[in-house]
């Protein structure tokens, strides 16, 4: 079974995506950019820094990545521009009095 054109756009995105957030997450605990890969090493469950990380990145960035695909599709179907019809000038907005209760207080 193959899968829709649509559904292979969007996976297609959103792994290139996820790889670039993981990549970036790994990227900073390798670097230990602001300490964090020493934190993760001096924590009792550091290992899930880096599970953790590259993950949240991962997602991050693959949501990211699928929004700005679909966002930038180009939709050349559909005409552009409208009808181009006359608006109809003659409508007149009326005024049409309402009777309110006053409220009583508490």
């Amino acid at each position: 079974m193959q899968l829709p054109s649509l559904v292979h756009f969007i996976i297609r995105h959103a792994l290139a995506g996820a790889g670039l957030g993981a990549a970036v997450g790994f990227g900073l605990l390798l670097a230990d950019a602001w300490g964090l890969a020493t934190l993760a090493r001096q924590a009792n469950f550091g290992f899930a820094a880096w599970v953790l990380l590259p993950w949240g990145f991962a997602v991050t960035f693959g949501g990211v990545q699928v929004g700005i695909a679909v966002m930038l599709i180009d939709d050349d179907d559909e005409p552009r521009g409208g009808k181009r019809q006359r608006i109809d000038r003659s409508a007149v907005p009326v005024a049409i009095p309402v009777k309110v209760a006053p409220r009583k207080r508490r």
